[in-house]
């Protein structure tokens, strides 16, 4: 019987120091720690946008990676009760596939570290798709920057999700008409970025690239190439975007300079009453550029193509 309870007691012993050496999520706790995802905009609930969460925990005063796990939408949330009291940041990123790359994020390492890109983009200068994800974004919890876990007592947090994309529309106008060419023009989006850090802040420079596809249902016949990228600040330096079309032999027959681009993007944006490019979940930005007149006329603004009569079935 003693040796029974000598076996017992090393058991145990050997079962706690697990739990403290590798934080494993399956040992015993007294306490609840409860995260919850939320994205609320104006009042609609637009959780059912994310598939996916790539949750990320940081020692809050170290700034090092001390948990990481993905959690599928459904699950609107995550258990964190293995986590040792203190305080701790949390990043997390909603819908992450295989069109976006995370790195630095090995257990230990630092949040200065972390990224979420294209994937090989940081060393790239070769051209990209132009259809990223829609990812969103999430880090300060709703009533506090923390997660501070307390030695004893349940805990229950909301972590709540912005957007992290914004979708680019361009129209092409009348290519075909002034250039001869049947095959629909290349769009291209130069100096676009290809990443986050775990600030949420872009880095990097590379050219989205998409061939347009000729719109036969609409009476213009408009080119239309569609892109989905990292959300920019047309009031920023660091917006350096220009939109450029070619031929199909790759031939540069117009560019929508940096310049251009903020100020007819600023125009839509008074004209729609739209404040911030991260308003609410569907934001489109619409780049009409048209070859039909002497001059090249690029303008912002919702299309107002006609479609074309469908015959009557008979």
């Amino acid at each position: 019987m003693k040796l029974f309870r000598i076996s017992l007691l090393l058991f145990c012993i050997v079962l706690l120091s697990a739990c403290i050496e590798e934080r494993d999520r399956n040992c015993p706790t007294d306490r609840s720690v409860i995260l919850e995802f939320a994205y609320n905009h104006n009042g609609s609930d637009i959780l059912h946008r994310i598939s996916s969460v790539d949750l990320f925990i940081y020692g809050n005063a170290s700034g090092l990676l001390v948990h990481k796990e993905t959690v599928t939408g459904a699950q609107k949330g995550a258990d964190l009760s293995h986590l040792e009291p203190g305080e701790y940041r949390v990043v997390a990123w909603g819908n992450a596939s295989a069109r976006s790359a995370f790195g630095g994020i090995n257990l230990g390492e630092a949040i200065s570290n972390a990224y979420i890109s294209l994937p090989g983009a940081p060393r790239s200068t070769t051209t990209f798709p132009g259809m990223g994800d829609d990812l969103y974004f999430a880090s300060d919890l709703q009533r506090q920057s923390t997660l501070v876990i307390p030695a004893t007592g349940d805990v229950s947090e909301v972590l709540p999700f912005s957007r992290a994309f914004i979708d680019i529309d361009v129209y092409v106008v009348g290519y075909e008409e002034v250039f001869g060419d049947p095959v629909a023009p290349f769009v291209e989006i130069g100096n676009a970025n290809p990443g986050y850090d775990f600030y949420r802040k872009t880095f990097g420079s590379v050219t989205l690239r998409e061939q347009s596809q000729n719109q036969d249902n609409l009476t213009e016949r408009p080119a239309l190439a569609h892109f989905r990228t990292k959300l920019f600040d047309i009031n920023s330096n660091a917006m350096t975007q220009e939109v450029r079309i070619l031929s199909s032999n790759n031939t540069i027959v117009h560019t929508i300079d940096n310049a251009t681009l903020k100020s007819e993007i600023a125009a839509f944006m008074l004209r729609e009453g739209i404040t911030s490019l991260e308003t609410g979940p569907d934001m489109l930005i619409p780049i009409i550029v048209s070859f039909l007149n002497k001059d090249i006329s690029v303008i912002i603004k919702v299309p107002e193509f006609e479609q074309k009569p469908v015959d009557p079935i008979i």
